[in-house]
């Protein structure tokens, strides 16, 4: 391959370097920390190429830096309160009409037999806000949305937005339509200009080209800001897929940024 040729990255959940079986557990930890260095030296030295999106980004987009990045560009989002000390969730819960949420801040949970499971978001009974077990680990609470009317998944590619409706019907969806979502209904969606400009002044903070992006709506129209995936998916809602599918083609075969 001609380095020298490439104007664009599609960087999206590479494989892992892979070795002969023959090697000791140092050697190989030592491999791939070769081969990562010069891979990912080499990728970062080309001049004027277009990442979608860069690696260092990916890594960077945690939950608090969005939500930081959300606000400063002027979007609405939830009450948050990232913590370990238990008696410090009770106070937040009162002040949020004791109604709140938990979520996970990130990654893939494992269960102890070793297989990949998810942990959705779920509301947080009052017996539970002084639990001991907080302590453990960081927690990410916040003040529960409680007049939803529907979600809006964005997906943003380039300066290009392809916004969908998402419906979840009364049961278990309606927290977090990942719950249910054999049953959802998916219309298409436009968004106010002030959210449009607050993502694009969002994605620019962050530095991304590519993200899908979650919203609450409340009963007054508010857009409130969920999660940012910058290695989204999109290929599960028929009514954009093809259009973000061209999107992107369109995007790598431009090029530089």
């Amino acid at each position: 391959m001609d380095w020298s040729e490439l104007r664009a990255v599609w960087w999206r959940k590479p494989t892992p370097f892979t070795f002969a079986e023959s090697m000791s557990d140092p050697e190989r930890a030592f491999a791939v920390s070769q081969g990562k260095r010069a891979f990912s030296g080499i990728f970062a030295s080309l001049p004027g190429v277009l990442w979608v999106n860069k690696p260092e980004r990916i890594a960077d987009c945690t939950k608090p830096r969005q939500l930081s990045a959300a606000t400063v560009a002027g979007l609405h989002v939830p009450a948050t309160l990232i913590t370990n000390d238990p008696s410090s969730v009770t106070p937040f819960a009162m002040r949020h009409g004791r109604r709140i949420v938990t979520k996970v801040l990130g990654g893939i949970v494992h269960t102890e037999g070793g297989q990949r499971g998810q942990l959705y978001t779920y509301r947080v009974p009052p017996e539970d806000w002084p639990n001991p077990r907080i302590r453990l680990t960081a927690h990410l609470f916040q003040q529960e949305i409680v007049d939803k009317a529907y979600e809006v998944r964005v997906t943003i590619v380039g300066d290009r937005m392809f916004p969908v409706r998402i419906i979840a019907p009364d049961g278990p969806g309606r927290l977090d339509w990942r719950r249910d979502s054999g049953n959802l209904r998916y219309e298409a969606d436009e968004l106010p200009r002030s959210v449009e400009r607050g993502l694009v002044d969002m994605m620019r903070h962050l530095d991304l080209v590519f993200a899908g992006v979650d919203l609450i709506v409340d009963s007054e129209g508010t857009h409130w800001l969920i999660d940012v995936n910058a290695g989204g998916q999109w290929a599960w809602i028929d009514l954009v897929r093809d259009d973000i599918t061209r999107a992107i083609a369109d995007l790598l075969e431009k090029g530089s940024r």
